[in-house]
Order: structure tokens, then C-alpha cells, then sequence
């Protein structure tokens, strides 16, 4: 509900409440990024991210994402994705067991 009422504009204290928690989530992912070295990319997920599609693009996540003085550059170098498969922790582990169970049988991690 917050969140339908903060993209439409219809309630400014769930458009605030929804600025406060971006910043918070892009700070948040800024400083895992940096203490993980993720130059590869931060990719977000979960069933709150189709949601936030609009939201995530209107500047306030990649703010506070690349808000980290002396890092700056090297945070906005950091491709950040929305996960919008709801399936796609359970794709992944469907992937890693296929791969274990191949494994197991000799043909290797990659077969």
C-alpha cells in the first residue's frame, strides 16, 4: 500500500517514507558493494524489486548507492540490476544441484 501510494503521488508521506528507505537501501548496497569488491555488479531481488522498477531509476537508490567519498567513481562504475524472475533463487539452486548431481556421476562440474 505504501508503496502504490507513493508512486502515485497520491500520499506524501508514503512518497517520503519511500525516498527514506531507498536512500537507506542504496547505502546499504553501496557499502556491501564496496566491502565485496563487486565490480561485477550488485543485483537486487526479492518480491518488492518489480515494484520499485520506477522508483530505483528516479536517482535516489543510485545516490546514496555512490554517496562513499573517496569512492565515488568507482561505485558509479558498478553496474547495479533489478532481479524481476520471481523464480530466480529457485532456478539457481535447481542449477547448482543439476551441476552436484552431475558431478557426483564423474562427469565433472561443467558437463
Amino acid at each position: 500500500m505504501i508503496l502504490r501510494e507513493a508512486t502515485t503521488g497520491t500520499d506524501d508521506a508514503c512518497r517520503r517514507a519511500l525516498g527514506l528507505f531507498l536512500g537507506i537501501l542504496g547505502s546499504a548496497a553501496g557499502n556491501l558493494a564496496l566491502t565485496l569488491r563487486a565490480t561485477g555488479g550488485v543485483y537486487l531481488a526479492g518480491d518488492i524489486v518489480p515494484g520499485l522498477r520506477g522508483p530505483l531509476a528516479n536517482g535516489a537508490f543510485q545516490a546514496a548507492f555512490c554517496r562513499k567519498e573517496p569512492l565515488q567513481d568507482l561505485l558509479r562504475a558498478i553496474p547495479v540490476c533489478a532481479v524481476l524472475n520471481p523464480k530466480a533463487a529457485l532456478l539457481g539452486a535447481a542449477t547448482v544441484a543439476a551441476r552436484s548431481m552431475r558431478a557426483a556421476r564423474g562427469g565433472g562440474w561443467n558437463s
